[in-house]
């Protein structure tokens, strides 16, 4: 009897160190994801919305990387261009960014070298998309389009905020981002992109990830 209860008891001790070293682990999981996501970002395509598409289309070489910096959310566009930049040398000139739950504040533009742009202007979009134009940005007049955002070039633009919040307005269409892109070849010479919103079964497990990792961030465990 006296052996049974002794060997119940080692068992409980051996069960607690296992859920005790399942808790570091899970931990350990939880900090490698929210590490990488916030590290590496979520990366977004864009959709060209110009009418008729022009015939030296660049929206799918625009692209946008969202990562966190502290308490902080950076936003870099990018201009990949079409590979010689001479057979279509594209620049955007103007960015709109729509914030339906007033998530971002206190912008700081990042000029690469080479780029310039100051606060407003904008995209430009039409009207009936519906977008909202709460942050505008624009390349400096100064220098005309060599200001702007030119193949091979990215801007950041960083912003207070979530970091997990803002991916996830991002994931519902409640932050946008709108590009007016110039000096197209073919016809018309200019463009408007917005960026794409994800589908939702592509983007459920990437948001379950990152408030779960998150949370475990925050919580630790006790």
């Amino acid at each position: 009897m006296a052996q049974g209860r002794l060997n119940k008891l080692v068992m409980m001790n051996e069960g607690s160190k296992v859920g005790k070293t399942i808790r570091q682990i899970a931990l350990g999981i939880a900090l490698t994801i929210a590490s990488e996501c916030a590290t590496l970002g979520v990366s977004y395509s864009f959709d060209n919305i110009t009418t008729p598409v022009p015939t030296g289309d660049q929206s799918a070489r625009f692209s946008l990387d969202v990562t966190q910096d502290g308490s902080m959310v950076l936003f870099t566009i990018r201009n990949a261009g079409t590979s010689p930049a001479s057979l279509n040398p594209s620049i955007i000139t103007g960015i709109t960014i729509q914030d339906e739950d007033n998530l971002l504040s206190s912008p700081i533009i990042i000029n690469a070298t080479g780029v310039s742009f100051v606060t407003g202007g904008g995209a430009n979009l039409p009207s009936s998309l519906g977008i909202d134009e709460d942050f505008a940005f624009q390349r400096a007049s100064a220098g005309g389009v060599n200001n702007g955002l030119n193949q091979g070039q990215s801007l950041g633009l960083k912003f207070t905020g979530d970091f997990a919040q803002v991916i996830a307005d991002l994931t519902s269409g409640d932050i946008r981002v709108g590009l007016h892109a110039q000096n197209l070849s073919g016809t018309p010479t200019s463009q408007k992109a917005i960026n794409r919103v994800p589908d939702a079964s592509s983007t459920a497990m990437l948001m379950g990830l990152v408030l779960v990792a998150m949370a475990g961030v925050r919580r630790r465990f006790e």
